[in-house]
């Protein structure tokens, strides 16, 4: 029973994870999110416990998406993801 739940919540983590950032994996959100924290591909792999190597493509990836051109680009929008949920600008400007 307690696998059952842990799969089912992950499930829900991740699809929640998904609609936060659309169309980055899980692993490749949280390397974004340590990008935003102006961690190194060395930092990031260590910090994630995988190769470096393994998070070079995951930076390059995110990087050939529209609108993340640099690191600094990546950064920037992954902090405006976190700091604005999906809506609250429209709501609050009316």
């Amino acid at each position: 029973m307690d696998e059952a739940m842990a799969y089912v919540l992950d499930d829900a983590a991740e699809a929640a994870e998904s609609a936060r950032r659309p169309g980055l994996t899980r692993r490749e959100s949280q390397v974004a999110e340590l990008v935003t924290e102006g961690l190194s591909n060395k930092d990031i792999a260590a910090r994630l416990t995988i190769a470096q190597r393994t998070t070079e493509n995951h930076v390059e990836r995110i990087l050939r998406r529209p609108g993340s051109a640099s690191r600094t680009q990546l950064a920037v929008w992954a902090y405006e993801q976190r700091a604005e949920p999906a809506g609250s600008r429209r709501a609050r400007s009316q």
